[in-house]
């Protein structure tokens, strides 16, 4: 029966949303819980391709990195840098890198003083007293090293898969180095607090009546927006009701819904509270229409 079969499909739709939904959310909250509290690892100390200080601590080492330098200082179309956490995955490049790019491959180490370098044929390092900013490209998974040594502009290129984690703690060691640690958890908790608000709407059920329904024609909705449009401008050009008088107009106070406040960085506080997430889907049985 067609409803079944609708009702099925909607469910199912629904039940992918809610999966995609619970996967964030839980990464998210995985990254605020970090953020707060991550103060980096005493280990491993040794096998590692540089030395550490003895107050020094690891937030990740990363096996198949790519060094990348720009062959100019400034190469046009590559981001700016900043402190900002890049929560958003990005595909693997579906091109190859801009022309005033070049590659070298290399084991990267993240540290809470610096990012070193360890390749087949040279080692560098960057800290953080020395760094201006990070970058994180929006399309490709690479991330610009900002510096104050006006040498070439140097970044890492790392897998798609792990471009999300590997951002997050680089940008968080370097945050926590120049005190800026509040900023990030401010961020993660703006994201938490948007991804809340998004939850999944359960769809309506179908009727048989809607099986029967003619699809509705894009170019006549076209057509019936763009009548209301003009009836609404003629009603507003023609002026206030003869029994108004002038002076006695109601006067309401602007509405702001809608108007979206900007993220202030710099504040750490928690978002207010939110309602409860919805449940993991599980199956049920549908109920068939008339």
């Amino acid at each position: 029966m067609w409803v079944e079969r609708e009702n099925d499909r909607r469910h199912r739709a629904y039940d992918t949303e809610v999966e995609a939904w619970h996967r964030r959310h839980d990464e998210l909250t995985r990254l605020r819980i970090e953020a707060a509290g991550f103060l980096g690892c005493m280990q491993p100390r040794t096998g590692l391709p540089v030395h550490l200080d003895d107050d020094e601590v690891v937030y990740r080492v990363l096996p198949a990195v790519e060094l990348v330098e720009a062959k100019a200082r400034h190469v046009a179309g590559l981001p700016a840098p900043g402190l900002t956490v890049a929560a958003a995955c990005v595909g693997a490049p579906a091109r190859a890198l801009r022309g005033g790019l070049q590659v070298v491959d290399a084991v990267a180490v993240v540290t809470s003083h610096r990012v070193a370098f360890a390749g087949r044929e040279r080692r560098r390092e960057w800290r953080y007293a020395d760094m201006v900013g990070l970058a994180h490209h929006p399309d490709v998974p690479l991330t610009l090293l900002h510096t104050t040594q006006g040498r070439r502009l140097p970044g890492l290129l790392v897998p798609a898969a792990i471009t999300v984690n590997f951002r997050f703690y680089l940008t968080l060691a370097f945050a926590a180095a120049i005190g800026q640690r509040a900023a990030v958890v401010a961020q993660i908790d703006a994201l938490l607090d948007a991804h809340r608000r998004a939850l999944p709407v359960p769809p309506p059920l179908a009727e048989a009546d809607d099986a029967r329904r003619p699809p509705r024609r894009p170019d006549r909705l076209v057509a019936a927006g763009t009548a209301l449009v003009a009836f609404a401008f003629a009603t507003l050009s023609a002026g206030p009701p003869k029994s108004e008088q002038p002076g006695q107009r109601n006067r309401t106070k602007p509405d702001s819904g809608g108007i979206a406040a900007p993220i202030d960085a710099g504040n750490s506080s928690r978002p207010s509270a939110q309602a409860p997430p919805p449940s993991r889907p599980h199956r049920t049985a549908t109920q068939a229409g008339p």
